[in-house]
């Protein structure tokens, strides 16, 4: 209690001083925007600490590209990396073939595999697929710190490949788990913290995306928006919501095309999500995707080709938005 109090007192204190005025100069320093959010997130990362929450891996500054002519804002971030993470990461797409998926066949990621693990008594069978998944995570995280942001974002930035380091460290537990290193107890256990974790950043991520792509308004408002498209609301991202009727693995695009019977004014079938944003805790909301089941978000609409058959890579179809973030904030 006395720590918390005690970083409530500096964390005022340094808002009081970049506020007022200084008798030396007679003039008001205003902070920036960015160092207000900087602190804002470091004291939210503070509190969370007192939950029993994981401490998300640390990202140092020279580990990623800040750049004055980066992206800005999280509707770009989200945007940028759901239409370029599946095709700049240097990782071998075919590896994919050989994860464990579930019965509409899509892929199973860590959580995932965790869940089945658990749920069946046996980790043995599924070490393969964590592995390739570890490979692809490894992958995922070069990317990003490969992606020029605004200073501005680097909180944001570090929460992404931070948030994506902890998956990393869950599939360690795994291995560690199978070699005897870690007892069932003690994984269990971490399995609980790193779940309760990543439900903590992903909740605040909604948060902070659809306040800062929306502004304030009225809970109708916002519920609606999640149904009826409105692409005054987030530039070009549109939010959609419907029951799975179909899914289609792109294998040549590294993308899943969705078909949907949709709730709202327009129908919105197909879509397609990248097997990146699939398997990124941070904008993918639901525990697995599977025909039958509801599925809302916002997708950024145009032109995308499935090719099924990674052998020829000729295109079967083509879908009217890649999905950029699933789920809501409400």
């Amino acid at each position: 209690m006395r720590r918390i109090l005690c970083f409530i007192f500096l964390w005022g204190f340094f808002i009081f001083f970049f506020n007022y005025s200084s008798l030396a100069h007679a003039r008001t320093i205003i902070p920036s925007q960015s160092f207000i959010q900087e602190i804002r997130l470091r004291f939210r990362d503070f509190l969370k600490v007192r939950s029993g929450l994981l401490e998300l891996p640390i990202v140092i500054d020279n580990e990623i590209r800040i750049d004055s002519r980066g992206i800005a804002s999280l509707s770009d971030y989200v945007k940028y990396f759901a239409d370029r993470a599946h095709k700049e990461m240097n990782f071998d797409r075919k590896k994919l073939a050989n994860i464990l998926k579930n019965n509409s066949n899509v892929p199973l990621f860590p959580a995932d595999l965790v869940d089945k693990g658990l749920r069946e008594g046996n980790f043995n069978t599924l070490i393969p697929s964590f592995l390739i998944t570890r490979d692809f995570i490894e992958a995922k995280i070069s990317f990003l710190r490969e992606v020029r942001i605004k200073r501005e974002l680097i909180q944001y930035h570090k929460t992404m490949i931070g948030v994506e380091r902890l998956t990393l460290s869950l599939v360690g537990k795994v291995l560690e788990k199978e070699s005897g290193t870690l007892s069932h107890a003690d994984f269990v256990d971490y399995y609980r913290r790193y779940q309760e974790t990543i439900v903590h950043y992903r909740r605040q991520f909604n948060k902070d995306y659809h306040t800062a792509a929306r502004g304030s308004g009225s809970i109708f408002e916002r519920i609606s928006a999640v149904f009826i498209p409105r692409t005054q609301a987030l530039g070009a991202d549109i939010g959609f919501g419907g029951l799975i009727t179909l899914i289609e693995n792109c294998e040549c695009e590294g993308d899943l095309e969705i078909s949907l019977r949709t709730v709202g004014v327009t129908s919105l079938s197909p879509l397609h999500i990248s097997i990146a944003t699939l398997s990124s805790p941070l904008f993918y909301q639901y525990k697995l995707l599977a025909m039958g089941t509801w599925f809302l978000g916002f997708y950024n609409p145009g032109v995308y080709t499935c090719s099924t058959a990674a052998a020829y890579c000729y295109p079967s179809s083509a879908g009217v938005g890649r999905i950029t973030t699933t789920g809501t904030s409400l």
